[in-house]
């Protein structure tokens, strides 16, 4: 089942929703233009563990890497 998330493409409301994140500069307010969102960034549960998820962005540059196969 991931995998068939993973191949979709954007929706409709998941570009309409990066619109709404673009800076006036036009900068990626979700990554900064980096392709990338990293929310991992020394978040941990009150156990210790980990949390937040590595993912490629919804924006173009975002969506160009995964498409090309870029690794995370």
């Amino acid at each position: 089942m991931t995998e068939k998330l993973i191949d979709q493409k954007p929706s409709k409301y998941a570009k309409n929703m990066w619109w709404e994140f673009l800076h006036e500069k036009g900068l990626c307010g979700l990554c900064g233009n980096h392709g990338i969102v990293d929310t991992r960034r020394n978040m941990f549960t009150p156990a210790g563990v980990e949390c937040g998820v590595r993912r490629f962005c919804i924006c173009p540059n975002g969506r160009a890497m995964k498409k090309q196969g870029a690794k995370l």
